[in-house]
């Protein structure tokens, strides 16, 4: 189940990936970018707008920034480059098309979602001086809150219509169940993690002697890293119990393992509250996550076909085929010497995405 519940959050995920990069777009004019720059030139056209190469290295700068993965090399550019690019034309196409849809947002739609962003700063002084620093002023901050709403409206309601049967979630669990919804022997557990030998031996005790689990661990709480309350114990299977876990195989049901010294500021209290034998989970159990994994699935797929609709309809041309040209694979040592050719290992250097921006005349031929 925690598969499942896995593919079902990045799955969700993706779908809200383009208001995210969105904004990273919609806040760039207002960071002070000289526009007019003698350096800038347009490196593509859509709806017969211009898009520049400044905005698109701005854009591509702040995606790699915000991510996870800081090592970009210069391999990785041409199709980084390449989202940037599908994304900006992706915001102008949700913009024109929320404008066509007649999709209002009132205030106080705005208001909820700039009290979000306050609560990331720790303090309301922090939020305000963030804004004066990237030269953000308020206005244009609620506008572009204004239009991520009314985009992000336009996508919901293009999914609204995306359903999923009884039939299908019947059709997926009586397909997959012995893959995902067979469930091995194992046991429920009560497991508590205690910072100290002593305290965890105390809470043991206290435990043993009828105090309750939940009182037990109260007695030292400030001991206790964490731990499951008695009413949420949650299922381990017998085969993942090694090592010192063992021995709460062949412990009794509601009897109390521990502590096990795990590390020396980590002793683990066990109580086994439960054995259960493997069986597979009935569909009533599992149809909620299995439609979600489904609408999940269709709705994004639903999504990428719509995304497509709004590229097309943009007719994207672009100038500078090289900013977004894959180099090729380096021939494997084997095929070089067989054409005679030298081969000396070079790894792709890492690069700042900020790279130079040719000027006018070196830019004339990709117009």
């Amino acid at each position: 189940m925690r598969m499942l519940r896995t593919q079902i959050k990045w799955i969700m995920l993706s779908v809200a990936v383009v208001f995210v990069l969105s904004l990273l777009f919609m806040y760039g004019p207002m960071g002070g970018r000289d526009e007019g720059a003698s350096r800038d030139y347009a490196v593509a056209t859509a709806d017969g707008k211009k898009i520049m190469r400044s905005t698109l290295e701005e854009g591509l700068q702040e995606a790699v920034e915000r991510s996870e993965n800081r090592e970009v090399t210069s391999a990785d550019l041409p199709l980084l480059r390449k989202s940037v690019l599908e994304n900006i034309v992706l915001t102008m196409e949700l913009e024109k098309e929320a404008k066509a849809r007649g999709v209002k947002i009132d205030e106080g739609e705005i208001d909820k979602v700039l009290d979000d962003i306050k609560e990331q700063f720790p303090t309301i002084e922090a939020f305000n001086q963030y804004l004066t620093r990237m030269g953000i002023e308020m206005k244009a901050l609620r506008e572009n809150i204004a239009l991520q709403l009314a985009q992000q409206k336009v996508l919901e309601g293009e999914l609204a219509s995306v359903l999923v049967g009884e039939g299908e979630v019947q059709e997926f669990y009586d397909k997959t169940k012995e893959v995902f919804f067979r469930r091995p022997e194992g046991f429920n557990l009560n497991i508590a993690h205690v910072r100290k030998a002593e305290s965890a031996a105390e809470i043991a005790s206290r435990i043993r002697d009828d105090g309750g689990w939940d009182a037990g661990l109260a007695l030292l709480s400030a001991d206790v890293a964490d731990h499951t309350p008695y009413e949420e114990p949650f299922f381990v299977a017998a085969e993942a119990l090694q090592g010192p876990f063992a021995e709460i195989r062949a412990a009794g049901v509601d009897s109390l393992v521990g502590p096990i010294a795990v590390a020396s500021d980590d002793f683990v209290l066990v109580l086994k509250r439960e054995a259960l034998a493997g069986r597979i989970l009935p569909l009533e159990e599992v149809s909620g996550d299995i439609s979600s994994l489904l609408l999940s699935q269709r709705r994004s797929e639903a999504q990428q076909t719509f995304f497509k609709g709004l590229l097309e309809r943009a007719r994207l041309t672009i100038h500078d085929e090289a900013l977004f040209a894959v180099p090729e694979k380096p021939r494997e040592p084997e095929a070089e010497e067989a054409a005679g050719v030298s081969s000396v290992d070079e790894p792709a250097s890492e690069v700042s995405v900020s790279e130079d921006i040719p000027s006018e005349g070196e830019s004339d031929k990709t117009e």
